[in-house]
């Protein structure tokens, strides 16, 4: 359908307010479908052409109503002569937030589609194991969406702006756990909706190591690292002490025993009907009471010169010198090989190859070392034959070291001349004191080569007397 605005109506006059003229002043006849609206006689009329003259179809008013917008543009006064009013177009609005709205023309150009392209979108992460989406789908003029259902320990709440989804504390989900059996808890608290568990801590000779899935706690200290030893006493109780498989002996009662096992320990009982206590000898008994099954032995107290040292299964009795002296501290050795200077000035040590008698004193043959058993005050004595073969002035000296310190006033020296072929070195009566387990050594030396510690070999009655020889006697 056309509206008539392109035509001069100046020549169109209404005769009558059913009766038009059939043709402008130009004689043209009116375009067919063109519509026209007479406001020249009251009541207002719209004329239909159809194609011969013009056909009133209808009287209106011109009024706007409601308050939405307007479509006939009512901005000129009704006084203004055709085409004082105008048909608005419709148009989508393109304002943010404002879309969703289409507009079409029909098929027949007859009328015009209003449509709704309002729809509704998930935003997000992609839908997944951990991601629901709530619109489902839009069907006609309806969006659709998802209700939300309650799982385990979960409530939902409806209320008129909102749900409510809940899952603390009696809300049906997780108020408290238990530690089950006996031992360390892993469960500490609950804190809000947080249950607090301990942390597991590796000890000596374990592992603990954090998996994805588990925690495995494991020995760090391989089974066969692991001994068994006795740690005392003259018969031990360990059969096989190498690990992984240790062993222990097991006890068998003997006459007049009884073994009582428990669950941590045995209980050895004599079952003697009576226990007795004597002495075996001596002149003086260390029995108080000999009488089971309380036996007693009497106690040791130190006399003058006397100390006691006990420890767990024995008592040592040593002598201080105070009480007279011990007839069992004594060593006298000697040696009957040639002995060479290694280097003239320098002390070298005196080796003895046989002890002829050792008492309190340890000294191994054929080395230079005497070892003391027993503090106190000693006297010593020592002889040492050298002679040359050459006819050089020579100077032999002698001296007697303990712990490595030389004894003061022990060095004796003799020379050599020219014309003396042998010569004998005599350290008498040195007193010193000596304390337990120290080591006493005798040395000697030579300003020159060619002379040396040289035995005696005298007739066959006479035999062959040493190249050195010492006694070390305690005195007090």
């Amino acid at each position: 359908m056309k509206v008539f605005l392109d035509q001069n109506f100046d020549s169109i006059s209404s005769l009558s307010s059913n009766i038009l003229p059939v043709a402008d002043k130009n004689e043209r006849a009116p375009i067919k479908g063109s519509l026209l609206y007479n406001t020249s006689t009251p009541p207002d009329i719209i004329h239909y052409a159809d194609g011969t003259q013009w056909i009133p179809l209808a009287n209106f008013s011109v009024i706007n109503e409601g308050i939405g917008v307007h479509l006939l543009d009512d901005t000129l006064p009704p006084s203004a002569p055709p085409p004082g009013y105008k048909m608005r177009s419709l148009i989508p609005d393109s304002t943010s937030g404002n879309q969703g709205i289409s507009l079409s023309i029909s098929g027949t150009g007859e009328e015009v589609a209003i449509g709704n392209t309002l729809t509704c979108a998930n935003i997000g992460p992609a839908s997944g194991p951990t991601v629901a989406e709530v619109f489902s789908a839009k069907v006609g003029n309806t969006l659709q969406m998802k209700k939300l259902v309650a799982g385990i320990n979960i409530t939902l709440q409806n209320n008129e702006t909102n749900i409510v989804i809940d899952a603390s504390p009696g809300g049906n989900g997780i108020s408290g756990l238990n530690n089950e059996g006996g031992g360390a808890e892993i469960f500490d608290q609950i804190i809000g909706t947080t249950a607090i568990l301990r942390t597991l801590i590796a000890g000596t000779g374990t592992s603990v190591t954090q998996n994805a899935n588990n925690i495995t706690i494991a020995n760090s200290s391989p089974a066969s690292s692991v001994t068994l030893t006795s740690a005392g006493g003259t018969e031990t109780l360990v059969n096989s002490g190498t690990g992984p498989s240790l062993a222990t002996k097991g006890l068998t009662a003997g006459a007049g025993i009884t073994l009582t096992p428990s669950a941590t320990d045995i209980t050895i009982t004599s079952t003697a009907s009576s226990v007795s206590l004597t002495s075996a000898g001596g002149t003086e008994t260390l029995v108080n009471d000999g009488t089971g099954p309380s036996l007693a032995t009497k106690g040791l107290t130190a006399g003058a010169g006397i100390t006691l040292t006990p420890s767990a299964t024995d008592i040592t009795i040593t002598s201080t010198g105070g009480g007279g002296v011990s007839s069992t501290d004594y060593v006298f050795a000697y040696d009957t090989k040639i002995q060479t200077i290694v280097r003239p000035d320098i002390f070298q040590d005196v080796i003895f190859g046989s002890n002829a008698i050792i008492n309190g004193w340890m000294h191994d043959p054929n080395t230079e070392s005497f070892v003391c058993a027993t503090n106190g005050i000693y006297i010593i004595t020592a002889v040492l034959t050298f002679s040359k073969t050459t006819r050089d002035d020579r100077i032999v000296s002698a001296i007697l070291i303990n712990n490595d310190v030389e004894i003061s006033g022990s060095q004796q020296g003799e020379r050599l001349e020219e014309e003396k072929m042998s010569v004998v070195v005599y350290l008498t009566s040195i007193i010193t004191e000596i304390r337990k387990e120290a080591t006493i050594k005798l040395q000697f030396t030579v300003n020159g080569d060619n002379t040396e510690l040289t035995p005696n070999i005298g007739s066959s009655t006479i035999g062959i007397m040493p190249s050195a020889k010492i006694s070390i006697t305690r005195i007090a």
